[in-house]
């Protein structure tokens, strides 16, 4: 288990795991008591680093704050720039249980796509259960900037959604033509369940 602060001036990488892997926080730092904050954080603002930058894995992660991540996505070839604090691609299993998603994306984005404030997936599979997703969001002061999801988006990804709760996530750009959904964007999702949540 995780206990205290850890800062994230690159990300923390999960890839090709085997079998599902268990990322857990909370700890108070006596044992395993729980009831502490586990906080991964980007601590320089003059760093481009997203949290968790997760491909081909299969994991749970519970009792987490994650906070403050930020990538422009330089030098991506894909269509979306997905992610700020967490970005899945390469079928991801993931689920989030617990966790606490704050502040993702605070600094302007360049003119690209943007696919997912707090979490971005591609292809997979993405449970959020008894969440939190405050003031995360994707903006930028130029034409071209394209947000999709001020919280979470899920591109070709089959969602899972329950009792969670948003507060104060949004999208910003010059023409709103290219702003879809300041919660939640969900494109060709194979599947789709949203149940008990408040926005």
């Amino acid at each position: 288990g995780l206990y205290g602060i850890a800062t994230a001036n690159s990300p923390f990488q999960i890839t090709n795991t085997v079998a599902p892997f268990l990322l857990s926080g909370g700890y108070t730092g006596a044992g395993f008591e729980k009831g502490g904050e586990t906080l991964l954080a980007r601590t320089d603002s003059s760093v481009q680093t997203r949290i968790l930058d997760c491909s081909a894995a299969t994991f749970c992660a519970e009792g987490l704050v994650i906070s403050n991540g930020w990538s422009k996505g330089s030098g991506e070839t894909a269509t979306y720039r997905h992610g700020q604090g967490v970005r899945l691609t390469d079928d991801c299993m993931a689920q989030f249980e617990g966790c606490a998603f704050r502040n993702n994306s605070d600094t302007t984005l360049d003119d690209q796509t943007y696919c997912g404030g707090a979490i971005g997936a591609k292809g997979g599979t993405l449970i959020v259960r008894d969440c939190l997703f405050w003031k995360n969001r994707l903006y930028g002061n130029s034409d071209n900037v394209r947000g999709g999801g001020g919280a979470i988006g899920a591109d070709q990804t089959a969602l899972y959604v329950s009792d969670t709760l948003f507060v104060s996530n949004y999208l910003q750009s010059i023409h709103k033509r290219y702003l879809h959904g300041g919660a939640m964007r969900i494109m060709s999702a194979p599947d789709v369940e949203i149940a008990n949540c408040t926005f």
